[in-house]
């Protein structure tokens, strides 16, 4: 697709214990971003969809974040809430 995209760690969704563990120092988000076996899926939207994706969301009772933008060039970007870039490194499980 020859674009990139800029992912917002703070914006990502947390259950309410992976904020507690967040905000006790157990983890970081990174290593919630990473690793574990909380699912979400990702998709990518025009902008100015917001308003359809929003009802699409209402109607499949289920909810919608957020969490980046699509960007020129083919990076993958991670930012913290500073706006600086966060090294995840390889991390994650390996399927053989």
């Amino acid at each position: 697709s020859e674009v990139g995209a800029r992912v917002f760690l703070d914006r990502l969704p947390l259950s309410t214990s992976g904020r507690a563990a967040v905000d006790g120092g157990l983890v970081t988000l990174a290593d919630l971003a990473t690793g574990g076996d909380d699912y979400e899926l990702i998709f990518t939207a025009p902008v100015g969809a917001g308003s359809v994706v929003a009802a699409a969301a209402e109607r499949a009772e289920t909810s919608v974040t957020l969490i980046g933008e699509i960007t020129a060039g083919a990076a993958v970007d991670v930012v913290d809430q500073s706006g600086a870039t966060v090294d995840l490194g390889v991390r994650g499980y390996r399927h053989a």
